[in-house]
Formats: structure tokens, C-alpha cells, sequence
């Protein structure tokens, strides 16, 4: 598989230094997203009895309501980083979230809760598309799933942060809205957590200016005419159809244990939300960061030593170690248990995003790649947030009608996706080995 005759001119990797600097600016950022969005799911308690709402409604809020624009709107925002400045895309991006959350804070009703979290939907759709093409410029092959990996620990340490500082951040939200009552007037502890999670994001935004941009605004604008997007999709269709989907089923049982595992610890075991938030943040934090680093570079070494599939052989080798982890999880009697046999899902599985997006920049021509990173990542968000956490909720309400069964709701969900998944990884593995073989075998007859 190789990248169109047309090419952009290649681009001078810049110095580690100012590529792993641009790394971290952006996985700052990414950390502030994803506190933003996670934090929702430690308050699920206040804000149903507040707003008298369902699992199913707090369903809608975390899937489907704020992907929908997540989603959607990161095929544009990749489009326009292919064209113009990445840089000026994510800081108005950066600062609109920001403002969304904060926005969140002040709503007293579902429907203006949802139009603050479709709000932070917006924003945060400008990030990944144009970080993970800057991160492809500035990165040789051998090394893109480490760096790609690096900036998804944003994810670790943003749901780590907003899971393990949850209860820290009620109880100071509070005091704060005790104390600031006579002021500002009443506030539920919950609408000031909103509030005091929009803050890091103002402060990063404003680092994105002090990264180097590799690409010029000549290549910007060479690439942008020669198009090609659809020729490339329509040409490699075969391994990009069972790509997605595959990783795909992964998304929809992340995004399904992600967004009620709080919520079941606390019912099924009893637990205050700080000592859940605190036990369950630290082993995603752990696990998770360990493996995202460790599979990087174990995919990176094997296909440095050939094994063109690897970053799809090593996610099938990951679902079978782990499936039977976390479905003995919703069965057994221990928090402590649990947490173990999660945290194998999350050291071996939750990792996945960093090389799978690595192993689809390396087919993609340079000039294409905040569009497909675009696309990749609104079909992962869209599926995965539209489905998992509302199949739960959908499942608890309307089958079980027991909210005790939430538990159960992520083990089926989570059962459904993994063999589904695999199968269709393993047509991508297949495919993409034959098409490499045939690239060899052509150009050896040249």
C-alpha cells in the first residue's frame, strides 16, 4: 500500500525537542477536554435529583447529545487544518469549550444542560483532527505510535484527574457556593464544579502559539489543490471499511464502561462517590498510562521488524486477554476485585487509540491526514458515544427496569462488541497483508 504518485514535498522532521514539545502543549489540552467531558459522569447522583432526570436521560447527555456536533463537526474542523492554521483552529476551538462547560454550570434545566454540553461538543472538535496531523508532520514512522500514544494519555490523565479529583472538586465546590452565595446567589455544588473545570483550559489555550508549525502555508495550500481524498478512500476501501468498524466495537464498550462504572461502583458496592472516584481513577490513570506507553512501543518495534499488521494483530491479541476480565468484574462481590479485573481491560484494551491511528496515518498521504484523522475519529466518537453509554441506559430502563442491573447492562454491551470486533479486525489484517504483497510484488517487477 502505498501513498498516491502525487505527493506534497516531505517534510524535514524538526528536532525531537520541538517535536515532543508540540506533544505535550497538545496532551494538555487533551487532558483538559477530557476532564471537561468526564467529569459529567461523577455527578450523575445531584444532577438527576436536581434536574429530575433518568439514567436514560444522563445517557443522552454523555452519547448521543454531546456527539452528535463532537462528532459531525470534526470532518470540517479536519478539512480546515488540511488548509489553514492548526494552531489558530485549536485555540478558538480551546476557548469555546472552555466557555461551554463554564455555560454548563449555569444551566437549571435538562434541555439547557444539553445545549451547553452540545456546546462543549463544538470546541472540542477542533483538537484531534489538527493535533494528530501536526503530530504526523513532526514524527518518523518508527516512532509515530509513541508520539500518538503520548498525546492520547490526555485521555488517562484527564478521566484520571476528573475521576480521582471528583470528590475534592465537589466538596470544594461546596464550600465555594456557600461562601459566594450572598455574591453570585445559589449555586448547587455541581453547577460549580462546571465552572472550576473550565479554568485549565484557559490558562493551556494560549501555549498552542509557542509550537512550531512544520508546514508552510505554500505546502497547506499544494496539498489542499491536489485533493485526492476520495481516490484514496475508494481505493483502499477494503481495509478501511473492517479498520473502523473493527476498532470501532472497541470505541462502543469503552465508552460504555467509561460512562457507568462510577455509577455502578457506588450502587453495587455501596461506595461515596470521592472514595469510587478516587479508587477507579487511580487504576484507569495506572493502567491505562502503562499501556498506552508499553503497547506503543511493543507495536512500533514489530513493525519496525516487518510485521506491517501489528497495529491490528496486537488489538486482537489484547480483546482475548482482557474480554474475560472484565466480564468476571460485573460478578464478583469485592471493590477491590473489580478494580483489579478492570484494570486489566484498561492496561490492555482502553489503549488502542494511539496506535490505531498511527497504523492508519502510516497509508495515509500527508496531505490527507487531518481529514482521515477527522473521519477516523468521528466514526470512533459517534459510534462509541451514541452507543455504548445509551445501549446501558436503554438496557437498565427499558429491559430490566432495575437501575441495581447496570451492571449487567455493560457486561452484555461489552460481550456484544469484543468477537464482533475481532472478526472484523482480522479481515483488516487480512487485507491489508495482500495489498502490501501485491505493492512488493509490483514494484520488484518494476
Amino acid at each position: 500500500m502505498t501513498e498516491p504518485a502525487q505527493a506534497v514535498p516531505a517534510i524535514a522532521y524538526p528536532p525531537a525537542r520541538v517535536a515532543w514539545f508540540t506533544v505535550v502543549v497538545l496532551m494538555a489540552l487533551y487532558i483538559c477536554s477530557y476532564m471537561d467531558r468526564q467529569v459529567l459522569t461523577m455527578m450523575v447522583g445531584p444532577i438527576k435529583a436536581d434536574l429530575h432526570i433518568s439514567d436514560f436521560d444522563i445517557s443522552l447527555l454523555i452519547g448521543p447529545v454531546f456527539a452528535i456536533f463532537y462528532t459531525t463537526l470534526g470532518i470540517p474542523a479536519g478539512w480546515i487544518s488540511d488548509r489553514y492554521s492548526r494552531k489558530g483552529l485549536i485555540f478558538v476551538g480551546s476557548v469555546l469549550w472552555a466557555i461551554a462547560t463554564a455555560c454548563s454550570g449555569l444551566a437549571g434545566t435538562f434541555p439547557q444542560l444539553a445545549m451547553a454540553r452540545l456546546s462543549v461538543g463544538v470546541g472540542e472538535a477542533t483538537l484531534t483532527p489538527a493535533a494528530q496531523s501536526m503530530i504526523a508532520d513532526q514524527f518518523p514512522p518508527k516512532r509515530l505510535s509513541l508520539a500518538m500514544s503520548v498525546y492520547m494519555l490526555g485521555v488517562t490523565f484527564g478521566t484520571g484527574l476528573a475521576l480521582g479529583f471528583s470528590g475534592l472538586l465537589i466538596d470544594t465546590a461546596g464550600r465555594l457556593a456557600t461562601q459566594l452565595a450572598p455574591i453570585i446567589g445559589h449555586f448547587r455544588p455541581w453547577q460549580v464544579v462546571f465552572l472550576l473545570v473550565a479554568l485549565p483550559t484557559v490558562v493551556v489555550a494560549p501555549c498552542v502559539f509557542l509550537i512550531t508549525e512544520t508546514r508552510s502555508k505554500k505546502q497547506a495550500r499544494a496539498g489542499a489543490a491536489m485533493g485526492g481524498g476520495r481516490a484514496f478512500i475508494a481505493s483502499h476501501w477494503k481495509l478501511l471499511a473492517p479498520y473502523y468498524a473493527g476498532f470501532g466495537m472497541t470505541s462502543i464498550a469503552v465508552y460504555a464502561l467509561t460512562s457507568f462504572t462510577p455509577t455502578y461502583m457506588s450502587r453495587h458496592f455501596g461506595l461515596p462517590m470521592a472514595q469510587v472516584g478516587a479508587g477507579y481513577g487511580l487504576t484507569m490513570f495506572l493502567a491505562t498510562g502503562v499501556g498506552q506507553v508499553l503497547w506503543s512501543l511493543v507495536v512500533d518495534r514489530l513493525y519496525a521488524r516487518g510485521v506491517r499488521d501489528a497495529h491490528v494483530r496486537f488489538h486482537m491479541l489484547a480483546w482475548a486477554i482482557s474480554l474475560p476480565a472484565v466480564i468476571a468484574a460485573f460478578f464478583v462481590g469485592s471493590p477491590v476485585a473489580f478494580l483489579a479485573l478492570m484494570g486489566l481491560f484498561y492496561l490492555f484494551t482502553y489503549a488502542f487509540q494511539g496506535y490505531s491511528i498511527a497504523g492508519l496515518q502510516l497509508v495515509t498521504p500527508a496531505h490527507f491526514r487531518g481529514r482521515m484523522s477527522s473521519l477516523y475519529f468521528t466514526y470512533l466518537n459517534l459510534v462509541g458515544l451514541a452507543v455504548g453509554p445509551t445501549a446501558v441506559g436503554a438496557l437498565t430502563d427499558f429491559v430490566f427496569h432495575d437501575p441495581q442491573k447496570i451492571g449487567v447492562a455493560m457486561a452484555i454491551v461489552v460481550a456484544a462488541c469484543a468477537p464482533v470486533g475481532v472478526g472484523l479486525l482480522w479481515i483488516a489484517a487480512r487485507v491489508k497483508r495482500r495489498m502490501l504483497d501485491e505493492a512488493d510484488a509490483r514494484a520488484a517487477a518494476a
